[in-house]
């Protein structure tokens, strides 16, 4: 099976919070790996590339064409357009095809992936997108699922809890300092969305099924699970900070994953190969030139 090659630019890094490895996020320098037991979230600022959908468009599947459409806003549109070519050039630095070429086909329940063929690594990945902020995680031996959610002051979150979350979902948020019951249910929407989205489902299957903790004094688990998740001791449920204002789960299918936090460092948008000179490599190859301070390694926390 052929190595796939990535360039990625040297730069420096960025950092909303040294303190919390779930809020630093590094750009990469030179050459970084992906490989068993690591999962990769990419990190996309979109406001900066709105405006160039029409290009973007370009690079999607008539299926994605069609998906844009079904936006009212034409924002929405430009947003989702801009995050499915920057997913296809991310996908495509791992598995060395232009970004056009990148095989994504959909599951039965609509999920994307790639589409298994001789030649082509096995990945899995997902998308999350939320006004000016992507959010895309890859793997290449478990599922992963990750949701981003804007934190909205004034939303009617208790409408949407008393729909969507058990009793004792429920109760952990209401068992929250008042001032903090809206991010409670934020961390708890998230971490149940991506969940779900790690086996390709969305809120309206099997939430009633689907426990997550929400109690601010404790960390993120996974309390129940549809049968497709059992047991939960083999998932793991990181809480990610992508910016103020934001709210993001990542869930692994891998207790012992290690997390890498990427910035996505811009580069154009273009439907071709990456070029042979510097190694993004995938798919259990070799490790190459990565260093502790190449990435944001979540720890096990």
């Amino acid at each position: 099976m052929r190595k796939p090659t990535y360039a990625l630019p040297v730069s420096g890094t960025t950092a909303f919070s040294p303190a919390s490895p779930h809020s630093v996020w590094m750009q990469p320098i030179r050459r970084i790996a992906l490989g068993p037991g690591e999962v990769h979230v990419w990190r996309i600022f979109l406001g900066s590339r709105v405006g160039r959908e029409e290009y973007c468009s370009e690079l999607l599947c008539d299926r994605e064409r069609i998906r844009a459409e079904e936006y009212f806003f034409q924002k929405d549109r430009a947003r989702f357009v801009v995050v499915r070519a920057v997913l296809r050039q991310i996908l495509g630095s791992y598995l060395d095809l232009a970004p056009g070429r990148v095989p994504i086909v959909y599951g039965s329940r609509g999920k994307p992936m790639i589409e298994v063929a001789e030649g082509i690594p096995p990945l899995h990945f997902n998308v999350a997108h939320s006004r000016d902020l992507g959010l895309i995680a890859v793997a290449c031996d478990c599922r992963v699922g990750v949701d981003l959610e804007s934190v909205r002051l004034g939303f009617e979150w208790m409408t949407v809890a008393r729909r969507y979350f058990s009793t004792r979902e429920l109760t952990g948020i209401l068992g929250s300092p008042s001032r903090q019951q809206a991010e409670a249910f934020f961390a708890g929407w998230t971490r149940k969305e991506a969940c779900l989205k790690a086996i390709g489902c969305g809120l309206t299957s099997w939430p009633e099924e689907t426990e997550v903790s929400t109690d601010q004094r404790g960390g993120a688990v996974l309390l129940a699970a549809p049968q497709e998740m059992l047991p939960v001791s083999r998932w793991r449920i990181v809480d990610l900070m992508p910016g103020e204002g934001y709210r993001a789960c990542l869930v692994v299918e891998s207790a012992e994953a290690r997390v890498k936090l990427w910035d996505w460092p811009g580069q154009p948008l273009e439907d071709r190969p990456p070029s042979p000179e510097s190694y993004l490599t995938a798919a259990g190859a070799a490790r190459v030139g990565l260093s502790p301070m190449n990435g944001s390694e979540v720890s096990n926390g």
